[in-house]
């Protein structure tokens, strides 16, 4: 849950939908950031930024109102009934959902008794708020750290399935280098459906909330689909950030943090530089324990059929386990 701070611009209209069939007075009306873990029968007035596909019987959506925003899922019964009713954009009164604490953040759970009823005479709810982070400043922030970002689409890199945790799993990746005024770059991932859906060219200006903090050969960020991502914002900050790149990303060198290749091209960062072999020789001889990262440029003049592992031995004594 994250606190409103600054202004974003409205989202697309959406097509009308069906108000759910419930009805009735609300409960005590609660502002988001007056939530707490236990509390019952409790109506919220909010906007839906963002609303995620079915999967295994569940969706998801981020609901945003004046004091700021939570994440709320759906499961099983309700999908049926509240995901054509809940649409990105449009206010709600929301009443009865359990509230439950993970990864020290509350989330919302739809239920057998929540309602829901669409508000149409609302002016004054939030349409999106972000307080947006320079990229140059990600290593002020811990690793793990939400951060809200207006960056430029440097480069795509194409969605690939990979596979996580226990080996079983598989989840949809995509990448983009992105850059902002600043004068930095970083690399951001996208998962899931964000990935899959993407169709922003290179040029589009982004606005992530709640992007994540990683830290893989160098700071890089991670998208969450759970949280709100606006292309071409109708902010002057987005309008400042746009005329600057259409000025200067012709001739521009951005700094980055990464110096890790991925995808068979750098992911973040200017062309690497180049060192010899007897150059690479003394920086390993000087670093000792410590790792030291360079590229070099060399022809292959032998490839030897000799195993590069070994065995361990089995015996208790052996020093070679």
């Amino acid at each position: 849950m994250h606190s409103r701070q600054g202004a974003l611009g409205s989202p697309l209209e959406q097509p009308q939908r069906p108000s759910a069939k419930r009805t009735g007075t609300p409960y005590t009306l609660k502002q988001i950031s007056k939530l707490k873990y236990g509390i019952k029968n409790y109506t919220i007035r909010a906007r839906v930024t963002k609303k995620t596909s079915i999967d295994c019987r569940a969706f998801a959506v981020n609901l945003q109102d004046d004091s700021g925003d939570i994440r709320a899922f759906i499961y099983a019964e309700q999908v049926d009934e509240f995901f054509p009713i809940l649409e990105v954009g449009n206010v709600y009164h929301i009443s009865l959902v359990q509230i439950r604490r993970r990864n020290n953040q509350l989330e919302l759970v739809f239920n057998d008794k929540t309602t829901v009823e669409r508000y149409d005479e609302l002016t004054d709810v939030s349409q999106g708020d972000f307080d947006f982070v320079p990229i140059a400043l990600l290593t002020e922030n811990k690793v793990n750290h939400e951060v809200n970002i207006l960056c430029v689409v440097k480069d795509v890199i194409d969605a690939s399935p990979i596979t996580t945790g226990t080996g079983k799993d598989k989840r949809v990746r995509r990448s983009l280098l992105v850059i902002d005024s600043s004068g930095y770059e970083v690399r951001i991932t996208l998962w899931g459906s964000m990935a899959t859906d993407f169709k922003c060219p290179v040029g589009s200006i982004i606005a992530f909330k709640g992007a994540i903090i990683k830290d893989y050969g160098g700071r890089t960020l991670s998208a969450s689909e759970y949280r709100p991502m606006v292309v071409n914002p109708d902010i002057p900050e987005a309008h400042t950030l746009c005329g600057r790149y259409d000025a200067e990303s012709h001739h521009k060198k951005f700094m980055s943090f990464s110096r890790w290749v991925a995808h068979g091209r750098p992911a973040v960062g200017s062309a690497p530089k180049l060192v010899s072999i007897a150059k690479a020789n003394s920086l390993v001889a000087t670093v000792a324990d410590n790792f030291e990262f360079f590229h070099i440029a060399a022809a292959v003049t032998a490839i030897s059929s000799d195993p590069f592992t070994r065995p361990s031995c089995s015996g208790k004594d052996c020093g070679n386990n």
